[in-house]
């Protein structure tokens, strides 16, 4: 909810998925999956290239695809519109902040949770996330969500099942 109050006070429903070089390219390449889903079948390369014809912001390749493909299988679903696509980034935005913020505030109590959901949506370059078409807050979660279970491991079986001594 918050994200989606951010985006609104910042005008992300009405910009123009140019804010950075890469924004269009992600939306594109969204779009051209979202239409490739349309069209199984044909040659994927070939209609990359015939896509680029019309849209040359097409990027795939550059990036591992994740982003593209989730935003597509979202498009076709929704649509394939800028407001779709930024509902997404702020559903995304919300698990970045939501996800730590339950994990502190199991831990450490409801108001410290808040506190760090808030610092989180809050800090700079989320805010400015929020507001573009770019698969960096998802990169986040997942970054976030690979730690967790990293350390889940850790403790369960390097330390076997005791929390690592204080210096």
């Amino acid at each position: 909810m918050i994200a989606l109050l951010a985006q609104l006070w910042a005008g992300a429903y009405f910009t123009d998925r140019g804010q950075t070089a890469d924004e269009a390219a992600h939306f594109v390449t969204s779009l051209m999956l979202t239409d490739y889903l349309r069209h199984l079948g044909t040659n994927p390369i070939e209609f990359a290239k015939l896509y680029y014809e019309h849209f040359p912001k097409v990027a795939i390749g550059h990036w591992p695809p994740f982003f593209e493909v989730l935003q597509s299988i979202v498009f076709a679903m929704f649509g394939g519109s800028d407001d779709v696509a930024m509902v997404l980034q702020a559903l995304i935005a919300g698990l970045l902040a939501g996800i730590p913020a339950v994990i502190v505030g199991r831990r450490h109590g409801t108001i410290q949770g808040a506190c760090t959901g808030l610092a989180i949506i809050c800090s700079p370059y989320i805010l400015f996330l929020i507001d573009t078409d770019m698969a960096d807050n998802l990169l986040g979660v997942l970054i976030f969500l690979s730690t967790c279970a990293w350390s889940v491991f850790y403790i369960t079986r390097v330390e076997g099942g005791r929390r690592p001594h204080s210096p």
